[in-house]
């Protein structure tokens, strides 16, 4: 039963877990049971961020804090990269997705180009030559 609603919850549009939780919700209690279950998983982390910022903002000018934030956003920084680096490994001698990957580091990166209006032209030629590299490979 439970893989039967976990297999609905991955259907329906929305994050999976919350759809799971008001679908177990209602099975065990109804409405009542959906909303009491929704609750319960959203109330601890809303208010988790509200004491989080209230902290952030009393130690926001310690010069600690800083330096822990620049050295998360260098972590962030370098996976990123990693992340990128093996992208492009996969797609090395792919020329048309070097082609593309390379069009959208200029247009957003050097041209300053909007990212919705890049990524709606970079998708669709992305799904070409991925469709057309498949079929070159059968």
């Amino acid at each position: 039963e439970f893989t039967s609603h976990l297999a609905l919850a991955q259907m329906m549009p929305g994050v999976n877990v919350v759809n799971l939780l008001i679908g177990l919700g209602e099975l065990l209690g109804g409405l009542k049971g959906a909303i009491a279950c929704l609750t319960g998983f959203l109330c601890g982390p809303f208010f988790a961020v509200l004491v989080f910022y209230a902290a952030a903002d009393r130690i926001d000018d310690w010069p600690v804090v800083g330096w822990f934030l620049e050295g998360i956003a260098f972590a962030a920084v370098g996976m990123l990269a990693l992340i990128c680096g093996q992208g492009i490994a996969r797609i090395r001698h792919y020329v048309p997705a070097l082609a593309i990957l390379a069009g959208i580091a200029v247009t957003i990166g050097l041209l300053g180009w909007s990212m919705p209006e890049v990524v709606a032209v970079a998708v669709p030629l992305s799904i070409l030559a991925a469709a057309r590299r498949l079929r070159k490979d059968e």
